[in-house]
């Protein structure tokens, strides 16, 4: 499994920097700068992180091994009900490794969704040793 940290994060980038990158999860802050006499400057500056640490709102790419494999994914969603098909559909799910991408929150916003589904989805997932998008 991917380890969740800066250094895999999509938001991360990588500065070149021996293990320092800036994370472009939010806007960088801005603020004003003097320039001179009575010039100032707005300047904005995006947050340098450690690849080694992690804030919790990360979203992580999964190692190349962890990708599961298409036809197991393709047994699950032929088991879903029929609502957790239309769900996914509605949320922009084009392909069967798209599942992957979808939180439950987006899930349990759509109509006829409710807990019950929810959890079918996950234990269908579970299953297959997956989890949906930041569980």
């Amino acid at each position: 499994m991917t380890e969740k940290r800066c250094g895999t994060c999509v938001y991360y980038s990588d500065d070149g920097e021996d293990n320092f990158g800036v994370c472009r999860r939010h806007a960088p802050p801005t603020s004003t700068a003097s320039m001179g006499a009575d010039a100032e400057s707005f300047v904005a500056f995006w947050p340098v992180v450690h690849d080694r640490e992690w804030c919790g709102e990360g979203e992580w790419q999964p190692k190349p091994e962890d990708i599961p494999d298409p036809m197991l994914l393709r047994l699950f969603y032929g088991r879903l009900p029929g609502r957790a098909r239309r769900a996914f559909r509605k949320l922009g799910v084009q392909e069967i490794e798209d599942v992957l991408k979808v939180h439950a929150d987006d899930l349990l916003d759509q109509r006829d969704f409710g807990d019950c589904t929810l959890r079918i989805v996950r234990e269908g997932l579970a299953e297959c040793g997956l989890a949906l998008a930041g569980e």
